[in-house]
């Protein structure tokens, strides 16, 4: 996936989208440009982790539908087919909050990793989840 955007900084800039194949780069499976703001905000952020088709930030996923790309194309306005969202993933108790640049990956142990931070003066914690992605287990020894 291939992100541009025009020379201004601000949020209300074309940001636009390349998705090419990965053995012939001249194979363009989609172009278009990503006009939903929320979806601009994480993009342009950085923020975010892309690992097999999922975009992970926060206590948020995306699931970049490779395949429906390919199907319709460039279709005009089709963000929410392409990208189907998941908020509030984990569940989290009162006063914890992802921390920034969360989830590690761990591919080693195709585990990712979040740090959750208690703004009530709570200790820090860890969890670790499976990748979704993956219709197996891997057992740590």
């Amino acid at each position: 996936m291939l992100l541009t955007k025009e020379l201004e900084s601000s949020l209300s800039d074309k940001l636009f989208m390349k998705v090419l194949h990965l053995n012939n780069t001249e194979n363009i499976i989609l172009e278009c440009e990503i006009s939903e703001p929320q979806m601009k905000g994480i993009l342009l952020s950085g923020d975010f982790s892309l690992i097999d088709g999922h975009i992970y930030y926060n206590n948020n996923i995306i699931k970049v539908r490779y395949d429906l790309m390919k199907l319709y194309g460039n279709c005009h306005n089709q963000e929410e087919l392409y990208f189907n969202q998941y908020f509030n993933v984990l569940n989290l108790k009162e006063g914890d909050l992802i921390k920034t640049n969360c989830p590690i990956d761990s591919a080693m142990s195709h585990r990712l990793t979040y740090v959750v931070i208690n703004t009530n003066g709570g200790p820090k914690n860890l969890i670790l989840v499976p990748y979704l992605h993956e219709r197996r287990i891997h057992l740590l020894r």
